[in-house]
């Protein structure tokens, strides 16, 4: 059953436009490119999360200044999509990667205002363990 995991469905929309070709182990895959940002932000803000919990430092951005902070991060994104869901204008790969690294961080922040840090570091640990568990099915 676990053959048929394939953990780079997660990334993989079928859009193809909208997507990153990446080669691995000979095998073509397709990975969306805000999705990838995402992907890429939130490993990225997962780096600065831990340094803060080993040192057992507060996230500077609390409350009202964390939310707000979240929804500008996460603006670029929404209005990138949205723009061209309505076909006002063309997006491309490279506008995506980048809307989606910035929601990737705005998602930490927007989950550090609920939980402690140490509590995300350790859960997008064992999402990213999950992860890598299924790649080795792939």
């Amino acid at each position: 059953m676990l053959n048929n995991i394939s953990l780079w469905k997660i990334f993989d929309h079928n859009k193809h436009s909208h997507s990153i070709k990446v080669k691995i182990r000979g095998k073509e895959h397709y990975f969306c490119a805000r999705c990838t940002g995402i992907f890429i932000g939130t490993i990225f803000i997962l780096g600065i999360g831990a340094y803060y919990a080993i040192k057992n430092l507060q996230f500077p951005f609390k409350g009202e200044t964390a939310f707000f902070l979240a929804a500008f991060l996460a603006t670029p994104s929404i209005l990138d999509w949205a723009t061209s869901q309505l076909e006002l204008r063309e997006t491309n790969n490279q506008i995506r990667l980048i809307s989606g690294f910035l929601l990737g961080l705005a998602l930490f922040v927007y989950f550090q205002i609920s939980y402690s840090l140490p509590l995300i570091f350790l859960s997008l640990l064992l999402f990213i363990s999950i992860l890598l568990f299924l790649v080795s099915y792939t």
